[in-house]
């Protein structure tokens, strides 16, 4: 079961425990400059004595800048400074951001291999997803 902890129009954060001191926290929408201060307040109500790994699920954010790109910075100088272990699950776009700005080899941070997200609609009819549909998935990258 989730909890969500910011929801505007343009951003969504949902939490979800995953495992006992696994915490999975499910982005949407634009994570930019206008949007980052809801994430560093969910990401840091998170940090207890009790969690060891956080996952950051960006697979469902249609934007995503250089703002957001140092929101996840300052996230993994947190998680070191407590011990937890980061883990972030991008989209294909995220992950070639991420990848332009070296990203991984700067913090070592654990990147799982990019993934595109069910649009609700499929995964709550449970037919699995469509390939090739227009606008289904598709990201806007800004700079910034």
């Amino acid at each position: 079961m989730g909890i969500a902890l910011a929801a505007t129009p343009l951003f969504q954060v949902d939490v979800q425990q995953e495992a006992p001191g696994v915490v999975a926290i499910h982005c949407r929408g634009e994570l930019d400059l206008s949007t980052c201060d809801e994430l560093r307040e969910a990401i840091n109500w998170l940090f207890t004595p009790d969690l060891s790994t956080l996952r950051v699920d960006l697979t469902g954010l249609t934007c995503f800048d250089s703002a957001g790109v140092n929101c996840l910075l300052e996230c993994h100088q947190s998680c070191i400074a407590l011990s937890v272990d980061l883990e972030i699950a991008p989209s294909p776009v995220v992950a070639r951001v991420l990848d332009l700005v070296d990203f991984r080899e700067a913090t070592k941070a654990r990147i799982l291999p990019p993934a595109t997200p069910i649009p609700a609609t499929t995964a709550d009819s449970g037919t699995g997803p469509v390939a090739d549909q227009p606008g289904g998935n598709e990201v806007h990258v800004r700079g910034g």
